[in-house]
């Protein structure tokens, strides 16, 4: 083969090799986690949620919480069920002028930015007018339909931003979430309580804290008392013609025992941090001892 032979060869490889980059390139990524994503029409409808999503969402807000807040939870919820029933009685023994659930509501705000993030978490797809998005563990694991693409649900160096920034936003429970490893599971430990402790306070951007055993929705506690209560709380409510407009009714049923999640492998060394809806612009710290 002549100089000039090697030459034109060789610029054919390398031509076929960029060809072939380029092609994995616009094809999307790989390995994950990955947002898989499909171009919809107006009026195709969002796939229904499944049938314990409530249940399963409220069961992770509450294992984000501390033991001291699911206390007061259950506090709230009770004090506000023994005051319903009062008012249901024909002697009304309630001597708060105020009304219950009204209260109770006001109570449990802090507590909302969690059941929010809990319940995108949870359901794991999302939709817009003309854009459906799912979270998959990776490309191979989505098993891409006709019309599908991914893109990278955490972006790097690596895997540069590309045009899934409003697949992301759909999806911002889970492309802004951090995961963080702290080496041993003592300090991955401390570090979620720590959290945990801050994620109530107003001005906190966390809405969730999160170990591998909280997303298989291990048993709490205190969640066997707070289904009582919360099923006592919605038959007074029932009683009092009310319909439960606060995603209480989540706290009433256990949920199956399924990981949340699928997508994600957590380690007993890391902890998944999810922030606030509100707060998505601001940093998440997530600075432990």
């Amino acid at each position: 083969m002549t100089r000039r032979a090697r030459v034109v060869c060789f610029a054919i490889f390398v031509a076929a090799a960029i060809l072939v980059v380029l092609r994995r390139h616009r094809g999307g990524p790989t390995t994950g986690p990955v947002l898989v994503v499909r171009a919809v029409s107006g009026d195709a409808g969002a796939p229904p949620p499944r049938a314990d999503s409530e249940e399963r969402a409220m069961a992770l807000a509450g294992a984000s919480m501390s033991p001291a807040e699911r206390r007061r939870v259950l506090e709230l919820v009770e004090y506000a069920t023994t005051r319903l029933e009062a008012k249901l009685s024909p002697l009304d023994t309630d001597f708060d002028d105020g009304d219950p659930l009204a209260q109770l509501s006001a109570a449990l705000a802090p507590f909302m930015p969690s059941f929010t993030a809990s319940r995108e978490l949870e359901r794991g797809a999302w939709q817009s007018d003309d854009l459906a998005v799912r979270v998959a563990a990776s490309c191979k694991a989505a098993s891409l339909a006709q019309g599908e693409r991914c893109v990278a649900l955490w972006p790097t160096d690596a895997a540069p931003r590309d045009d899934g920034a409003r697949a992301r936003f759909l999806a911002w429970a889970v492309s802004h979430a951090k995961v963080v490893d702290l080496g041993t599971r003592e300090r991955a430990e401390r570090c979620a309580r720590v959290l945990r402790d801050r994620a109530p306070l107003e001005s906190s951007p966390i809405a969730l804290v999160l170990l591998d055993d909280d997303l298989s929705l291990h048993p709490t506690a205190e969640r066997a008392a707070l289904q009582v209560a919360a099923r006592r709380l919605g038959e007074a409510m029932a009683a009092s013609g009310v319909h439960d407009t606060r995603g209480l009714a989540g706290f009433t049923r256990a949920p199956r025992d399924e990981r949340v999640a699928p997508w994600l492998v957590l380690s007993r060394t890391e902890v998944l941090v999810i922030p606030r809806l509100s707060a998505l612009s601001r940093p998440l710290p997530v600075d432990c001892p």
